[in-house]
Formats: C-alpha cells, structure tokens, sequence
C-alpha cells in the first residue's frame, strides 16, 4: 500500500472529534515496525493536517506562515498533548508547570470549540482551582504573607477567569467561595504591591519609560512595576514574546463575581415607604433608592463572564491576550452607557495596610456600591493643539487646570484666564471613517434617574492612546476580554506617592433594552 494512502487512512482514523490524544494513531505505530517508520517519521504535511484536526490552526498560521507551521506541528503536537496530560493529572509539583499553563493560555488565546474540547478534556478548571487553593500563596511566608507576584501565579488567576462561567460560581459552596475571596483579596485590594496595570498613570505617551518616577513605601517602590514581558516557546521551537497577565485585573473580576453571588435585600424601610418607584419618587421629588432601584441594582449591575466560545470577542485587542502586538486605542471603545459596582477600602484600614509589612487578617470594605455612567469621548487629529503633558504628571490621565465648553457636537477647551486652547469632536459610530486621532479625552455623568436614586458622578478625562490602551479619570481601567470595564478607583494623585485610598469598580455595557 503506498505510503500517502496510508497516513490518509490514519488521519481518517484520528478524525473522530474526540478530544485528547490521537489514540488511533498511537495503536497504529505500535502494531508493527513498518507503520510506525512509516508514521512516526511521516513528513510535515501528515503532522500539520493532524494538528489542524486537534487544534485551532487559525492564529498560528497567521503569526508564522503554513511553512513554519508545517515545519513545527509535529513537536508542538507532543507538547500541546504532553501539557495537556499533566493538567488532567493535577501535576502540580511538575517542574515545567509554568510552561504548562503558558501553553493552556496561548490556546486560549488562539481560541476555538477545538481548543476549548481540549481544554475541558484535560479538566483545566479543576486544574487551576487547585491550584489557586493550594499552590498561590506558596513562598509568602518570606514576604510578610503576601501572595507573590510571579508569572505563574498570575496565568493561572488569569486562566481561571477566562475558564469561568455562571454555573461554576453558582455551584461552589459557601465556604469554598469565601475562601476563594480571601485568596483573593491581596490582590484586588493592595494596590501599592500589585498593579493592574501595563503603565504607571504619571506616564503618557510622549514619556519615555525610564523616565518613570518612584516613591519608596514598606512594600517596595510605589507604583509598583507590572511583570516584563516573558520570552516563550510559543509553537514548536518558536519563540516569542509574551505579555504575563495582569493578576489583579482577572483577580478583581474572579473577586467580584463571587461576591454579586450574595444579591442585596431590600431594606424593610424601602418595603414600606410610600414610593416604591423611581417614578414615583420623582413626582414627589424624593432623592434616595427606591425598591425598583434596588431590583435594578441587583438585575443589571453584574459582571459578564466570558464564553469561551464567543470567538468575535476574543478578538479584541485587549490586555488579557499575551501575544497580542500593541496597538493604539480603538475609538469607540468607552463610548456608551455602564452601569455596574464599586467596592471601597475603609481609609483607616488602608493606610495601616499600607504601613504595616505583614498581610492583614481581613480586608474590611465596604459592600458593593452601584455606579451608573454614561461616557463620550471626543477626539482630534490635529496633534498641534492638544492639551500639554505636564503638571507633574497629572495631565496624562486627569486633565486639571483647564475649563471646559460642551457644544452640540464636541468640546472646546480654554485656560483658566479664558484663551482658547483646543477643540475636539464627539465620537459618533455612525458614519464614523477611520482617521488618525492625535488625542482623545472622555467625559461622562450618570443620568438623571440613577444619580436620583444612588448619587451621582461626572467623568472627565484621557486615554493614553499609545502607551497600553487605559482609559482614565479617577477611574483607571481596561475593557477585558469578557467586555467589562474594570479598574481602580483612586483620590487623584501625581501616581507617584501611593493614594490615600484604592477601591475597584467593575462595569459593563448596558444593553439598548435598559
């Protein structure tokens, strides 16, 4: 039988749709010495239609070219099985973990129903929260009991997120969940030790990165520095670079999920008050929650987790994905309405964690807080007359000193005695034809009917288009993967001596029917 014939029929007999390791083929260059000379050392095109029945080929071969991808499937074959076999072991005290779990997520990267079979055959939600309960504070007893800030601490978090759904949540006991928050917390809550971000706040685009300033607190240099990007094997031999996910953003979204699991009651004072609507209390000029405020609150303000096989928004350049090249922000991005929740340190609390060098025993907060917010952002493409860079830093992300005009179509932007300084367009989608912008700036309040009922907020600030994508005011934040807005909300500061306090806020996009 000729030789093509034979891989044809052994590619046919992988072909099942089965997840996991090609079994057939396995038996197949076993049963004698001929098949397995034939098979075992078949040439790049066997190896590379075999990966493609396996796994998802898409992102490879736009990376690497089908040559190269040809060339290195068969390795990565074995090291995409390999991994995935130590995952559905729970090999956790293997010495290539790291590697596994870069592994798992650059499929989750490159992810399709292919890849994400294969994710579920190997158990890699049962993997990873093993992990995170028995491995992420592991070497914290030389740091005070801080978790550490590594690589691998940080994609396992990040896998957890990204493996995360409703149901998972829902299933978790009482005390599993509390303990997950505990594990949590140091992470969400202590922004002087991790960052959530890829790029101090006192850096703008037009600052070099050594330029970046300190200050010195019991925990190290403040802010602290992201982890550097990693050099990986990304496919076969192939390196690349890669960024390490930002273990406090998907922390903070893992965090807030549990915790939205306990809805807030109606107070019994709400139950019995004569305005039982926002209406209602309208007409009669009441400020203040309603009981139809407190349902919506509990209905709408929930983070969206993130499906796996939802693959046009896993397309978005967004920091959750390490191999994504940098680009510069998309316009549009913020523009909308947000409707979500905030958790806020108590002051005290926060500044003796702030002083103190060992982990303390509980991370008191306050519960969640509803936050409603419309955003605009209004850009120019004329890079002339932008607003400085300056103030000490403050100007990259909260522009002071400045007054402000709102125009039907836009804003215009004087100085403090009055000259004209700028003027930059509102962002429309409609309509809208891809230009260079040289700047963007973002205004937002809550609307009449929520800033009634919870207070209200006005937004006024920049993104930092070319640095790592975060849009800021006092909020500073990405839009992830799963298309939530999340970040830390702070008192402003130059970002070179830690805040008086850090919160974190969680939202995400209203639907036209709200």
């Amino acid at each position: 039988m000729p030789p093509e014939i034979m891989r044809r029929i052994a590619l046919y007999a992988i072909d099942n749709g089965v997840p996991g390791p090609p079994k057939e083929f396995y038996s197949l260059i076993l049963t004698c010495k001929a098949l397995h000379r034939l098979l075992a050392t078949g040439p790049g095109d066997f190896y590379y239609r075999m990966f493609t029945q396996k796994f998802d080929e898409r992102s490879p071969l736009r990376r690497l070219g089908k040559r190269a991808l040809k060339e290195q499937a068969g390795s990565e074959l074995r090291r995409r099985f390999n991994a995935l076999k130590r995952i559905r072991q729970s090999c956790l005290d293997d010495t290539s973990l790291t590697e596994t779990l870069w592994i798992a997520y650059t499929m989750v990267e490159d992810v399709s129903q292919i890849n994400r079979q294969q994710l579920l055959w190997a158990r890699l939600p049962i993997f990873l929260d093993e992990y995170v309960r028995n491995r992420l504070y592991e070497g914290s007893e030389a740091f005070g009991g801080w978790p550490l800030l590594n690589e691998r601490n940080s994609l396992a978090i990040a896998l957890l997120w990204l493996c995360n759904d409703k149901s998972v949540v829902e299933d978790e006991s009482e005390a599993s969940c509390d303990a997950m928050l505990r594990l949590l917390q140091p992470y969400v809550f202590a922004a002087f030790r991790y960052p959530m971000f890829n790029a101090s706040s006192q850096l703008d685009k037009a600052v070099e990165i050594s330029s970046k300033k300190h200050s010195h607190t019991t925990h190290g240099p403040y802010p602290p520095d992201s982890l550097p990007p990693s050099e990986i094997t990304y496919l076969g031999s192939i390196p690349r670079k890669a960024r390490v996910p930002l273990i406090s953003l998907f922390s903070s979204l893992l965090y807030f999920t549990r915790v939205e699991r306990v809805a807030p009651t109606i107070p019994p004072h709400l139950e019995t008050a004569p305005c039982r609507t926002r209406t209602e209390a309208a007409l009669l000029g009441q400020k203040g929650p309603t009981v139809e405020d407190v349902i919506d609150f509990v209905d709408n303000c929930n983070t969206r987790f993130l499906y796996l096989d939802n693959q046009d928004k896993l397309r978005h350049n967004v920091p959750s994905f390490a191999l994504s090249q940098d680009r510069s922000y998309t316009l549009g991005l913020l523009t909308g309405r947000w409707q979500g929740s905030f958790i806020l340190p108590f002051i005290d609390d926060y500044q003796s964690w702030l002083k103190a060098s060992s982990i303390p025993s509980n991370f008191k907060t306050t519960g969640r807080q509803p936050l409603f917010v419309t955003l605009h952002e209004h850009y120019t493409c004329d890079r002339a007359p932008i607003l400085p860079y300056d103030h000490e830093g403050m100007n990259t992300w909260l522009t002071s000193g400045y007054q402000w005009s709102e125009k039907e179509d836009g804003i215009e932007v004087f100085d403090n005695q009055g000259k004209y300084l700028a003027s930059y367009k509102t962002y429309h989608p409609e309509g809208w034809e891809e230009r260079k912008v040289a700047d963007i700036i973002v205004t937002g309040k809550t609307d009449d009917q929520h800033a009634a009922a919870w207070g209200g907020y006005s937004i006024i600030g920049r993104i930092r288009d070319q640095m790592d994508g975060c849009g800021t005011t006092v909020m500073q934040g990405y839009v992830d993967v799963s298309q939530n807005f999340v970040g830390r909300l702070k008192g402003a500061s130059c970002g070179i001596a830690p805040a008086g306090w850090e919160g974190v806020f969680v939202l995400c996009r209203a639907s036209v029917a709200e």
